[in-house]
């Protein structure tokens, strides 16, 4: 079924192609499941021998495709170790039963457990911890990585769910664009990088306009949308003036080499095409504190 759908329908054609997130070298996995995976392997090894039909058969082919998949030449390779959790849970379970029970004394099996789960909680501690980073303790990286945003921005996206019709297209910057439509029941003219089909020209697309490059592509009628509504706040000035990085951003060698220590561009016309908006494409004003919103005939 997935390879009919990638194959045969244009838009997640598309999509596949551009969604490219390999896995990494397999050394990162052990030490990314770490301790589950050495609590799991008695019962891996265990399955081999014995092949049982109560589960083990089951769970062990699908550890094994699951394996496979992570290095199978297509483009969502990382994506499949969100599965490999569940036989390394199921196998780490029966391990715990029939072999590391029997090999720890009794009275320190308890002990013990206690001290397995307190190892392991940290790295999912962590892993769920660091966003938190920039939204509690650095609010400003927060704000420029789209993880936080300014108060007026969630005014805004209530007055969308109360008064925009449903599937309307909005145009803002790549930050609010990926909060959107989550809040709203709105689209976007570019959202993300791998989920906006096509990427590269819808993100190109929305620069230009907000760096005052291009006033004429978004509002023209050679798209296969209309933008109903234009955002204008704190985020799109940013943006638009290249204080925010988005995706794209840097030229492919320098992100390959992780040369980010490099002079922002200006640009000087920032903002013009909000104001070059012709008065009589203009429906209505929404302002919302510092974000305004232009409503688009």
């Amino acid at each position: 079924y997935d390879y009919v759908v990638f194959h045969f329908n244009r838009i997640m054609g598309e999509f596949n192609q551009q969604n490219v997130t390999p896995s990494p070298a397999p050394y990162l996995y052990f030490f990314g499941y770490g301790l589950l995976l050495l609590v799991a392997i008695p019962g891996l090894l265990r399955a081999v021998r014995r092949f049982e039909r109560d589960g083990d058969q089951f769970m062990l082919l699908w550890f094994v495709v699951n394996v496979i998949g992570l290095y199978a030449p297509f483009n969502l390779q990382r994506r499949l170790n969100m599965g490999l959790i569940i036989p390394l849970v199921y196998f780490g379970v029966r391990s715990l039963e029939d072999y590391w029970f029997y090999r720890v004394p009794e009275k320190w099996r308890a002990p013990v457990l206690i001290a397995l789960i307190v190892f392991i909680v940290p790295s999912n501690v962590l892993n769920l911890g660091i966003p938190l980073f920039g939204a509690v303790f650095n609010t400003d990286s927060g704000l420029e990585n789209g993880l936080l945003l300014e108060t007026d921005y969630w005014d805004t996206f209530s007055w969308l769910r109360s008064n925009a019709e449903d599937d309307t297209v909005v145009l803002a910057a790549p930050n609010v664009s990926l909060w959107t439509p989550a809040y709203t029941d709105q689209l976007v003219v570019y959202g993300h990088q791998f989920e906006t089909v096509p990427n590269n020209e819808r993100l190109q697309q929305v620069k230009d306009w907000y760096r005052g490059e291009d006033c004429e592509t978004l509002l023209g009628d050679d798209l296969p949308f209309r933008v109903r509504f234009i955002v204008w706040g704190p985020q799109e000035e940013a943006f638009a003036k290249g204080e925010i990085n988005v995706n794209l951003d840097l030229p492919d060698d320098e992100e390959a080499n992780g040369d980010t220590d490099i002079e922002p561009e200006t640009y000087p016309n920032a903002g013009k095409c909000i104001e070059a908006i012709p008065e009589d494409r203009i429906e209505d004003r929404i302002i919302k504190g510092d974000v305004t919103t232009f409503v688009i005939k």
